[in-house]
């Protein structure tokens, strides 16, 4: 969204519709952007056509706005982990045979994290910019990184699958530490790859798989 054009006035009870506006905006100018530091109140405003002041109106601050967009970027990306289905990128070409011996219900188990997994590293190399603002400094300062937050839900949709795979193999291991352990690894996948792109990276599937079933091996 660039308009540069003055916006036409709402009629009385379309103010929602210009919230929603702003936020599309300041989403969009991150990409751009690069990072939530070099968003300005005035870009974000000549992109919807508004002034700087009308965005007071519905964002008392800048950390307000951006509040509003980080909350929107986590409640898709965990929609986008609840609708990955197991092997949806070709089969997990990583799994061990310890999880394919363990029966029907683990393998599913393990195959949902695999999936998840998978949607977790492409949400954050095909959208570094909110990756960074979710996962960054950004949402730490606005209060967004976990207890309460939109992020304690991204983590929920880890959390669950790999609580599953540790029940049904019987093991005493806490859920939420093998569940960090994944996210970890996750993590430093994205960061790796996107600032060491010259580095000779076998097939992503292939090694989101590996990490995953070394994780949560028994």
């Amino acid at each position: 969204m660039t308009s540069s054009e003055p916006r036409t006035r709402n009629r009385p009870g379309e103010g929602a519709f210009l919230r929603t506006d702003i936020v599309d905006a300041a989403d969009a100018l991150l990409a751009e952007a690069g990072s939530a530091d070099r968003l300005s109140l005035r870009g974000i405003a000549r992109a919807v056509g508004i002034t700087a002041p009308a965005i007071y109106a519905h964002f008392a601050t800048k950390d307000e706005l951006l509040a509003a967009v980080v909350a929107r970027r986590f409640a898709g990306l965990a929609d986008a982990l609840r609708a990955a289905a197991p092997n949806a990128s070709g089969g997990s070409s990583g799994s061990s045979g310890a999880s394919a011996s363990s029966g029907d219900q683990s393998v599913a188990a393990i195959d949902t994290v695999r999936a998840r997994a998978r949607a977790y590293v492409r949400f954050g190399l095909e959208h570094p910019a909110h990756y960074g603002a979710l996962f960054g400094p950004t949402a730490d300062h606005l209060g967004l990184a976990y207890a309460g937050s939109p992020g304690e839900e991204v983590f929920a949709e880890v959390l669950t699958p790999v609580a599953a795979v540790l029940a049904e193999r019987g093991s005493t291991d806490s859920p939420l530490d093998r569940a960090t352990d994944v996210w970890v690894a996750l993590h430093g996948l994205v960061t790796l790859r996107s600032s060491q792109r010259s580095f000779v990276w076998g097939e992503l599937d292939e090694q989101i798989d590996r990490l995953v079933d070394r994780l949560l091996a028994s």
